[in-house]
């Protein structure tokens, strides 16, 4: 039942079963829940949705999920390579919905977004002073201190070695992959969310984490466990 709006607004959970960084990726356990069902079962607690649409390749998923009465919509597998861009995946999700249709797109691999940052972000959006709104967090390294490497040697790299101090520097963001919100309309037009009509939900370090690898696994259990 929301308890926020009367209005259709849904939660888009995406996982396809192809990661080769971390195999079964989005099935992996923090605790003893996997990461599909932290997030349908915060997405849930949250009260804002309407509905929640679970979209994936896989059936074995669709099975892990298909107690908590989420809407299952398998993806051919075209959409579910290595390559496939999520405005791709997200058209063939919103396929069946009008343009002014509201959503936020929830992806497993943050297990620490929970139901108040989905409501915290969506009243913001409910402002009507953004197109969109997507999570951020602050970076530990500016981008000063970020190079590439041409024959194995640093590019225009200002290091610690030239007077540089943490405490001196401008505060830094970036998106953390934990809330991405839009109307179908919207995000099919611009193929992004990021732009002068973006609004910023910012999260906190931990609550940030997204895993991509065993080490963030690790660590997110770890977290889980203090």
């Amino acid at each position: 039942m929301l308890y926020l709006t009367a209005q259709s607004f849904i939660a888009i959970i995406t996982a396809r079963s192809g990661s080769k960084a971390l195999p079964n990726k989005n099935i992996q356990k923090v605790g003893n829940r996997t990461l599909i069902e932290i997030t349908a079962e915060e997405a849930l607690a949250s009260g804002i949705f309407s509905e929640i649409v679970f979209s994936t390749d896989s059936e074995e998923y669709a099975e892990i999920l298909r107690p908590y009465g989420v809407t299952i919509d398998l993806r051919p597998q075209y959409l579910a390579e290595d390559t496939t861009p999520h405005l791709d995946t997200l058209r063939y999700v919103l396929r069946r919905y009008p343009d002014h249709q509201d959503y936020m797109l929830l992806q497993p691999t943050s297990p620490f977004r929970r139901a108040e940052h989905m409501i915290e972000a969506y009243k913001l959006y409910q402002t009507g002073q953004f197109d969109s709104v997507v999570s951020f967090t602050q970076v530990d390294k500016p981008t000063r201190l970020i190079t590439r490497l041409v024959d194995d040697k640093p590019v225009d790299i200002y290091g610690n070695d030239k007077a540089y101090t943490r405490q001196g520097q401008e505060k830094e963001y970036t998106t953390n992959g934990a809330i991405y919100i839009s109307s179908k309309g919207n995000y099919l037009k611009k193929g992004s969310y990021l732009d002068e009509h973006c609004g910023v939900y910012l999260m906190n370090k931990r609550d940030s984490l997204d895993i991509d690898d065993e080490i963030d696994l690790l660590l997110a259990n770890v977290l889980n466990n203090q």
